[in-house]
């Protein structure tokens, strides 16, 4: 049994926080009064805790929530403030907490509910993402925030986003991939190009002449996120037979393809259907194939889902049923599950 301990505090203490700069690696669960408490505290001064601890606070109250064990609508409420926030790292851990949210209603194709939680970002987001500019300026910190948030800009096609980064693209494009672009706003751009037949037959070019290591993925990145499925099968296929993509990138480009409305489903049946090469490419207990199994099932939140993964992998043999990353795969879909059964009509409501 653990250790317990019993801390009295004063009447003067208004509120407490644990685990203090995340040293620690657990969540901490307050009642409903200190969530209230602390949920006020950043709205009114958000620098009476640092940034760390304030990340901290949005990771852990999303966490419970998927856990039923704090209502999803005090996490909400507590992202609230990240409006005023100017620090990259509570914004960063908001937008990806919502956007775990956001696939799995995507996934579930409730697209209407999904566009309700974008609605809810930019309502709290809106004005920082307005004044993001298309260039390489600010200290480090600045430039991830830029990078963050018009990311989620352009994978929503808010405002004029999509249209800038594609203007850029041209550019690039008609520059022969001379002409330089900042390095924390180069996959959008890229993204925004492969967007069209064009676009992606370019950058599928210069994939194979780019000397940068991480330009290469970039490239790959934005070449995994069309939207054209003809394309991203002929991507898996290339990558898998390792003739013009390097199969060491398989399994980025299906992670990447598996974030994607119309490629989540086709990345798992890419990995049913070629199992048997994969597994004599890549050993059964390689990080390669770990990754693989678990970034093309992490998605999955039904029943009929889990009934599907189990039985594809009991189907190979008891060996490969009792990988570890089946049954880690088999796990998220399982808190997925949970997680919808626990909050899904709460959602719902919230976001009326």
């Amino acid at each position: 049994m653990a250790d317990a301990a019993v801390i009295t505090l004063s009447d003067s203490v208004a509120w407490v926080k644990f685990n203090i700069e995340s040293n620690g690696y657990y969540i901490v669960k307050y009642d409903d009064d200190n969530w209230k408490v602390l949920i006020q505290l950043l709205k009114d001064d958000s620098t009476a805790l640092t940034s760390s601890d304030r990340a901290n606070l949005i990771h852990d109250i999303f966490h419970l929530a998927g856990l039923g064990l704090v209502p999803l609508g005090r996490a909400f409420d507590l992202i609230e403030y990240i409006g005023k926030e100017n620090n990259t790292g509570p914004i960063t851990e908001a937008l990806y907490q919502v956007n775990l949210i956001y696939n799995l209603v995507e996934k579930r194709g409730m697209l209407t509910l999904a566009a309700k939680i974008v609605k809810k970002v930019v309502n709290i987001l809106g004005d920082k993402i307005k004044k993001q500019e298309w260039m390489n300026s600010g200290c480090l910190s600045e430039q991830e925030l830029q990078s963050t948030l018009l990311t989620f800009a352009c994978s929503h096609n808010l405002g004029n986003c999509s249209a800038t980064a594609a203007a850029l693209f041209i550019e690039w494009m008609n520059s022969n991939g001379t002409k330089s672009l900042p390095a924390n706003i180069m996959k959008i751009i890229f993204t925004a190009g492969a967007k069209t037949e064009i676009g992606w037959h370019f950058l599928l070019k210069m994939y194979s002449s780019l000397v940068s290591e991480t330009e290469k993925l970039k490239v790959l990145k934005a070449l995994a996120s069309t939207d054209d499925v003809g394309k991203l099968l002929r991507l898996m296929r290339t990558s898998l037979e390792g003739i013009q993509i390097r199969s060491q990138d398989l399994s980025l480009i299906l992670r990447t393809v598996s974030q994607t409305l119309p490629g989540h489903l086709l990345a798992w049946d890419f990995v049913k259907e070629n199992w048997e090469q994969l597994i004599r490419k890549f050993h059964s207990g390689s990080f390669t194939i770990r990754n693989i199994v678990t970034s093309t099932t992490c998605q999955f939140s039904t029943e009929e889902h889990l009934r599907e993964v189990k039985s594809f992998f009991e189907s190979q043999s008891e060996e490969t049923a009792q990988l570890r990353c089946v049954q880690e795969a088999i796990e998220t879909i399982q808190l997925n599950i949970q997680w919808m059964n626990i909050n899904l009509v709460n959602l719902e409501k919230l976001l009326q």
